[in-house]
C-alpha cells in the first residue's frame, strides 16, 4: 500500500507517494526539494478569482507551467548500481497539468556509509550529487 506525505518548502509543495518509508528521509531532511526541479524562480500562485477570470486556454497554459506543487511517486533504489558510498534511485515526477510523469534519476552520496548501511540511515547522512529528469512516460 502507498503512503502519502506532504512536504512544504517555502512557496512550493512536494507530495510524496511511496510504498517504502525508508525513502521518506530523502524528502524530510530536504536533500531533495522542488527547487531542484524548478530552480530558484518563485512559484506563481493564482487566486480562485484570478483563475475564474481566465479563459479555458489561459487556465490550461497556467496549469502546464505551474511550479507550486509537484508529486513524486515510485521511488526505487537501483541496487545493481549501488556502491558503498553512493545510491542511485529511479522516481516518477508528476508536474501539475500534465497527464504523464517524467522518469527521473538521482544519486545520493554518503562518504560515511559502508556497503551494509541501511537505506534510511544512508539517506539521512547523504548529499544529492546527481539529478536528471530523463523522459516523459507515455
Amino acid at each position: 500500500p502507498f503512503s502519502n506525505a506532504i512536504y512544504t518548502y517555502g512557496d512550493r509543495t512536494l507530495l510524496l507517494r511511496t510504498e517504502s518509508a525508508e525513502f521518506q528521509a530523502i524528502f524530510e531532511t530536504g536533500i531533495f526539494y522542488p527547487g531542484i526541479i524548478f530552480g530558484d524562480v518563485p512559484a506563481v500562485h493564482k487566486t480562485t478569482k484570478e483563475l475564474s477570470a481566465m479563459s479555458d486556454e489561459q487556465r490550461v497554459f497556467y496549469n502546464l507551467i505551474r511550479s507550486d506543487t509537484v508529486t513524486i511517486s515510485n521511488v526505487e533504489e537501483l541496487e545493481f548500481l549501488r556502491t558503498p558510498t553512493s545510491r542511485r534511485f529511479r522516481l516518477l515526477i508528476w508536474h501539475m497539468g500534465m497527464a504523464n510523469p517524467k522518469l527521473s534519476f538521482m544519486e545520493l552520496t554518503n562518504d560515511q556509509a559502508t556497503k551494509d548501511t541501511p537505506t534510511d540511515s544512508f539517506t539521512k547522512g547523504g548529499l544529492l550529487t546527481f539529478f536528471k529528469e530523463y523522459s516523459i512516460l507515455i
